[in-house]
Order: structure tokens, then C-alpha cells, then sequence
């Protein structure tokens, strides 16, 4: 079963919205107010052309990365199945996507879903990451509220295809 999500309002799509000062939904418009993403500013979405969308929506799961992770910082993950409902259920992939922009979980999730459409995700559960490239390292940990942790074990297995000359750590303490 697919979970539902309802349609936000107008004047709160897009990242136009922004909650009273100091509340869980003020906007963050800068590393500092929104983590340690290093030098990557917080962008609510990402600018894709009509022909990458095409492409994306003819896609099948072997033409999908298996492995999306920003270049550096710490950001939330989400492990995702991945399967085209026109095929059998039985026949999926594990992808790992995380991203600086992203200040919640669900704010992954919801992008994956609009770049992959009309492939069908669902959310195996979530995470922390910490990327450090200069020292060649990657640590995975903690969980998503609302999602639960992911198998950290199955993300560092799909992490270390991608990234072969990296130390892959997970930890299941939080932050």
C-alpha cells in the first residue's frame, strides 16, 4: 500500500512558505542556519529541464542510479525500493538518496517521487549521513522519525559500490 499525501496549498508550495520566526518550519536560506552542508546553501527544490524530466519518465529501474548522495556534508537519506508497478512487485532495486537541501526526510522522499515518476517507490526507511571526501569517508547512522531507521547494512553494501575507495561506517546511534 502506497501512503497518500495531500496537496499542499498554493502559497506553500515551491518553498514560498515561511513559518513564523524561530518555528520548525521557518525557511533556512543558509548552510549555518541549516547544518553543516559546508559550502552548499539550502535550496527548497532543485531546477530540472522538461527533457531530463522525459528521460526520467521513460526510464526503467536498471537506468536508475542506485546511489544519489550530495558530494560532501551531513544530510538526511532515505534507503528506497524501488519497482515499476507495470512489472511484478518482486522485481525491484534498493536506491540510497540523500541531500543538504533536504531539511526533513519527507523532503527526499517527495523529490525521488517527482524525478522517478512513474516508477513507485517505497520508503524502506531512513537516516543520517555524513560525507567527507577529502578524508574519504562516509558515515551512516541514526534513523527518520515517522520512517525508521533504514538497514543501515543494506545502504553501506550499495554506498561502497559507489564509492569502492571509501571507508563505509554505520553506527544505529542517533546523531
Amino acid at each position: 500500500m502506497h501512503p497518500v499525501y495531500p496537496t499542499l496549498p498554493t502559497e506553500m508550495q515551491a518553498g514560498s512558505y515561511s513559518g513564523p520566526p524561530g518555528s520548525r518550519n521557518e525557511r533556512r536560506d543558509s548552510p549555518v542556519q541549516n547544518g553543516t552542508c559546508g559550502h552548499v546553501a539550502y535550496t527548497p527544490f532543485r531546477l530540472i529541464s522538461l527533457q531530463t524530466i522525459k528521460t526520467m519518465a521513460s526510464s526503467s529501474l536498471a537506468d536508475v542510479p542506485t546511489v544519489d548522495i550530495d558530494p560532501s556534508g551531513v544530510f538526511k537519506y532515505m534507503l528506497i525500493k524501488l519497482y515499476d508497478r507495470k512489472q511484478s512487485e518482486e522485481n525491484f532495486v534498493y536506491i540510497v538518496r540523500g541531500y543538504c537541501r533536504c531539511i526533513y526526510h519527507s523532503d527526499v522522499y517527495v523529490e525521488v517521487q517527482e524525478k522517478l515518476h512513474p516508477l513507485d517507490c517505497d520508503i524502506v526507511g531512513g537516516g543520517s549521513i555524513s560525507h567527507e571526501p577529502s578524508s574519504k569517508k562516509i558515515r551512516i547512522y541514526g534513523h527518520a522519525h515517522g520512517y525508521g531507521k533504514a538497514d543501515h547494512e543494506i545502504t553501506a553494501k550499495l554506498i561502497k559500490a559507489a564509492f569502492p575507495n571509501y571507508k563505509i561506517t554505520i553506527s544505529d546511534k542517533a546523531y
